[in-house]
């Protein structure tokens, strides 16, 4: 009986003054893209004001949420950087070649407004690169490639062990 009284008043505690489950919604560090130059045209060149968003997002304390307003982000080319991360303990140095390139996140969001489009220009390179990141987690993005490749699709996740799409 004690324990279906406690249980009773954490539900009416949730109830009227909300509760979420997640690490990475309680909290008031958000980063916002167009604070680093970001357009979000079509046109112009988004790829030097992400990766600095990106770096500051690296600096940030955890559970900081990296947010892309709605709008055309444009990556006309690929950039070439050369990062350190982790990978199954051990410490890589990568050059890493890719329209957006994040390396060593750990514990933030990368979150995008509805809306909110990647536009990638080179159609035969990496768009959206992840390296060594931990516990990181990119929502509500659509990326598309100018011109498009033969198909487009959805990732829904990716299996670390067997290193296949899902």
């Amino acid at each position: 009986q004690f324990l279906s009284r406690c249980c009773v008043l954490f539900a009416l505690f949730c109830v009227f003054h909300g509760c979420s489950w997640s690490p990475f919604r309680s909290t008031s560090n958000i980063i916002n893209v167009k604070d680093f130059g970001a357009v979000g045209n079509g046109v112009s060149d988004d790829g030097p004001a992400f990766h600095k968003a990106i770096d500051a997002l690296r600096a940030a304390p955890p559970n900081t949420i990296l947010r892309i307003p709605k709008g055309d982000y444009f990556f006309p080319k690929t950039t070439k950087r050369l990062v350190r991360f982790n990978w199954l303990g051990d410490t890589l140095k990568h050059a890493c070649t890719g329209h957006v390139n994040a390396a060593n996140l750990e514990n933030v969001v990368i979150q995008g407004e509805n809306g909110a489009t990647l536009l990638m220009g080179e159609p035969h390179d990496k768009g959206f690169r992840l390296l060594g990141c931990r516990n990181t987690r990119v929502e509500n993005l659509t990326v598309i490639y100018r011109p498009l490749l033969f198909t487009q699709g959805v990732v829904v996740g990716f299996d670390a062990k067997t290193r296949k799409r899902l």
